[in-house]
């Protein structure tokens, strides 16, 4: 591979074909040898199958050019050669494509993964780089990422964990596009009433999660966490809470997008022993820090959020919960689903009151 600032050149040789060849031909060599009868006719086969793959195997030429604003792709075999050339602004991207093969071997089943670079351009034309699928996804990613960052596009993982990343990106994107369609900007801070603050949509796994966060309040070194219960619970029944202990509420805080910077001394966090009694009917809380969470649980704050869940109580089967979260990157509230134009004022406006209320 070659990198310049004006060209990205990337070479792909035929080696491993010939290689093969070779390999079929010493086993029908020797086949010829050694046997006799309808054996021949298999060594046959071989030789005539290596030759073809000494013939008809091309080399293959990437080239990149940013001066030209042009990608060409030249094959060069024993007979021939064929350039093709295009415009940077016809190509929509370039992707590894994949191929699973299922075989048995040991008598267990097993899959194999192939891939090759591919091209899809504007008018729809989908471009492979070569004919056929082979193995080496490191290589193939770095080739695609390379051609991917001279067109200005993003890098893409196609491990199976970013898979799995990826497809989790483009589901909130979707719910982030549905959410800003009904309510308005997702993911631009504003500011009310001199409190900064953001709405966006994240994904947890098919379900959405809308969030409220503004970065005004933070609690160095430390987190609290309430999440409303179904009415007259002041432990974890209801919702996807639906169970009782500090375990429950560990694997539950990933669910509305919060990670290890929201939460410092996780492992130390315990359940809220005695919440505001105006909250206890309606929520349930866990914290790494039990006396700072007792003043930030403070009358002011409690009142805005009993009259929420007034207006939105958590019945069984609903997936109407709220959950706050004070941490060192600030003020999240967070309701799963998208949200109608009304309960995204009303929890814009909360989320401000959770914040004024502890300034």
């Amino acid at each position: 591979m070659d990198t310049t600032d004006s060209q990205v050149v990337i070479k792909e040789g035929a080696l491993g074909n010939y290689l093969m060849a070779g390999i079929f031909l010493v086993v029908a060599g020797f086949v010829a040898i050694v046997t006799t009868g309808e054996a021949w006719f298999f060594s046959g086969i071989m030789a005539i199958v290596a030759l073809a793959m000494v013939l008809f195997s091309s080399s293959l030429t990437i080239i990149a050019d940013r001066t030209t604003q042009t990608l060409t792709l030249a094959y060069r075999s024993l007979f021939n050669s064929n350039e093709k050339t295009f415009r940077f602004a016809d190509i929509v991207s370039i992707d590894l494509a994949m191929s699973r093969r299922d075989y048995s071997a040991n008598a267990r089943r097993r899959r194999k993964t192939t891939y090759r670079i591919e091209m899809t351009l504007k008018d729809g034309q989908v471009v492979p780089f070569r004919s056929y699928y082979s193995s080496g996804l490191h290589d193939k990613q770095g080739k695609v990422n390379q051609l991917r960052t001279v067109l200005g596009q993003p890098p893409v993982d196609y491990s199976l964990g970013g898979l799995v990343q990826a497809a989790s990106s483009s589901v909130a994107e979707a719910y982030n596009r549905h959410q800003q369609a009904i309510s308005g900007p997702q993911g631009q801070m504003q500011e009310t009433n001199g409190v900064q603050w953001m709405t966006e949509t994240r994904a947890f796994g098919a379900q959405p999660v809308t969030r409220w966060f503004s970065p005004d309040f933070k609690t160095p070194d430390s987190f609290t966490y309430l999440a409303q219960t179904m009415p007259g619970q002041n432990s974890l029944a209801g919702g996807l809470l639906g169970g009782i202990g500090d375990f429950l509420f560990k694997q539950s805080i990933s669910i509305y997008g919060f990670d290890t910077q929201d939460t410092p001394h996780f492992d130390q966090a315990k359940t809220i022993e005695s919440l505001d009694p105006r909250l206890a009917p309606h929520f349930t809380g866990f914290t790494s820090h039990p006396q700072q969470s007792r003043q930030l649980l403070n009358a002011w704050m409690s009142l805005p959020l009993v009259q929420w869940v007034e207006r939105y109580p958590l019945r069984q089967g609903d997936s109407n919960q709220l959950v706050l979260m004070y941490s060192p990157k600030g003020t999240t509230l967070a309701v799963l689903g998208t949200v109608s134009q009304q309960k995204m004022d009303e929890l814009i406006s909360l989320g401000i009151e959770m914040v004024k209320s502890q300034t």
